[in-house]
């Protein structure tokens, strides 16, 4: 799962580089959110899925290792957006101190909630991914950055960290450990999920989030390519050109 300066700093700015402390991006802080109820059962999931990384299946992971990748301030029912991603990146050791201490599976999922709240919002660990997604979505939105997730969901189809990247399973035995790791999470979290904040619209924001929802037979209402992908996505005019078509899909 993956900030830019803020005021005058327009969509698609040029700057790239992960600030040197998590400044950039400040205003409403995070801390106190409440992660709603069903993510407790998303941060002590059991499932051990094939080749996902999860503390809660393997006791020698360390904390961080927590399925997770969520996070809004939104009203369920007021959601203008459902951002959804491919599955959460590698865990950084920060979150070993975050979820230290936390007296049970409720504490634990806000300390989640709010983790990757103050990463989007650029108030803690740098994410290139989670940086980009927040600029995109206030393109969507023509929204301030920080008032992205008052009306935006960020979620991942899948809940849990891989080895390495999800797409790079895609082939043989490990493109079939893949889909089975997708869906389940989608079965047992993602429907759920949905059905909880009552997205006006949904957007797949990766190819196999794309392709698990299509598998799962999961109705969204426009697709892009992760914020990350290779190809054509990394000229930065083509991006632009990709979401100016999404955001008229979705009629924002």
């Amino acid at each position: 799962m993956a900030p830019e300066a803020m005021g005058a700093t327009p969509p698609f700015s040029d700057a790239r580089a992960a600030p040197a402390t998590p400044t950039a991006r400040q205003g409403a802080a995070a801390d106190g959110l409440v992660a709603p109820a069903y993510y407790a059962d998303v941060v002590t999931c059991t499932a051990a899925c094939d080749i996902v990384l999860n503390c809660n299946a393997d006791q020698s992971l360390p904390r961080r290792f927590l399925p997770r990748g969520t996070t809004s301030r939104a009203v369920p029912g007021q959601v203008r957006l459902m951002i959804i991603l491919a599955n959460p990146g590698p865990p950084n050791a920060d979150e070993d101190r975050v979820y230290r201490a936390r007296p049970d599976a409720s504490a634990i999922a806000s300390a989640a909630w709010t983790f990757t709240a103050e990463i989007l919002e650029g108030r803690a660990h740098f994410s290139l991914t989670l940086d980009k997604v927040i600029e995109e979505a206030a393109f969507l939105l023509d929204c301030d950055p920080l008032r992205v997730l008052e009306q935006c969901v960020v979620t991942n189809h899948v809940k849990c960290s891989t080895p390495k990247p999800f797409s790079e399973y895609r082939k043989g035995a490990e493109l079939a450990q893949r889909r089975r790791v997708s869906s389940t999470c989608v079965e047992r979290f993602l429907r759920r999920e949905i059905a909880y904040w009552k997205p006006r619209k949904v957007v797949a924001f990766s190819a196999n989030a794309r392709d698990a929802l299509d598998r799962a037979g999961i109705p969204y209402d426009g697709e892009i390519s992760h914020p990350t992908a290779r190809g054509d996505n990394l000229n930065r005019e083509v991006r632009r050109a990709k979401l100016t078509a999404l955001k008229t899909i979705l009629g924002f």
